[in-house]
């Protein structure tokens, strides 16, 4: 698990979630997070993938090389929705249905704002076209803002690792 996906596994974690993490499949396939809460009578069912990166190297894509960035955003969308959430045949999200042991589940894609965004294509009109396959778009710089004060919530030190980390970064980092 990269580090980007520890935080969001952790920040699932602060908010009741118990998560199963890199589900491996083949063709080197992988289902970065399945998530599930009690709500109610009623099991909350989240399917999350975590594209975060400190070097963004193009705009929003899915794999491959930096050539694919300059298809139009429409199609770009649907790429990483088709590679995210229903990999190589249907393989990935028959997977996420067979874990769930349902199809009712939402499809959660974390991205980090800082993204090079072209022309007309705002952070808002990303949600949107995401929107059309019934993906929510949540920020990695939101994740680690409701971290940090759930952090300040447990008192003074944190036991799980990765919680432990972002309090050490956040305890160190602005001290001269």
């Amino acid at each position: 698990m990269n580090a980007s996906e520890k935080i969001v596994n952790a920040w699932l974690h602060s908010k009741g979630y118990f998560t199963i993490a890199n589900i491996m499949l083949f063709q080197r396939q992988e289902i970065d997070i399945l998530a599930v809460k009690p709500d109610g009578n009623e099991l909350k069912r989240e399917h999350y993938e975590v594209h975060v990166s400190i070097t963004p190297i193009g705009s929003v894509r899915a794999r491959g090389p930096v050539k694919t960035s300059h298809a139009p955003f429409e199609q770009r969308i649907k790429e990483v929705y088709e590679h995210s959430f229903i990999g190589t045949d249907g393989k990935k999200r028959e997977e996420v249905i067979k874990r769930f042991r349902s199809n009712d589940y939402e499809m959660v894609h974390v991205r980090s704002r800082r993204i090079k965004v072209k022309q007309d294509i705002s952070l808002e009109r990303i949600k949107e076209e995401f929107g059309k396959y019934n993906v929510k778009v949540v920020w990695f710089e939101d994740i680690l803002k409701e971290l940090t004060a759930y952090i300040k919530t447990q008192g003074r030190t944190c036991s799980e690792e990765t919680l432990s980390f972002v309090q050490l970064c956040n305890e160190f980092a602005n001290r001269p």
